[in-house]
């Protein structure tokens, strides 16, 4: 968004600073959420996820963890 808004206007401005900081935050809250739900389908498949790589205990699913880490994003 900041850099459309800087090609059109040629300024940049601090409300669309912080509308694309809160809209990049939602959007990587939705893909660590998703990447949490399929760490065990990736383990199988030996994908390496940011979610299989901060697990230390290995591929298993806890639905609590899963709540609390959205909840809290």
């Amino acid at each position: 968004m900041i850099g459309v808004q800087y090609a059109a206007c040629g300024v940049l401005d601090a409300r669309i600073l912080l509308t694309s900081t809160a809209m990049g935050l939602l959007v990587t809250n939705i893909l660590y959420s998703h990447s949490v739900l399929d760490r065990q389908a990736d383990a199988r498949m030996d994908k390496t996820t940011l979610a299989l790589l901060l697990d230390k205990r290995g591929p298993s699913f806890s639905p609590r963890r899963c709540s609390t880490s959205c909840l809290l994003s």
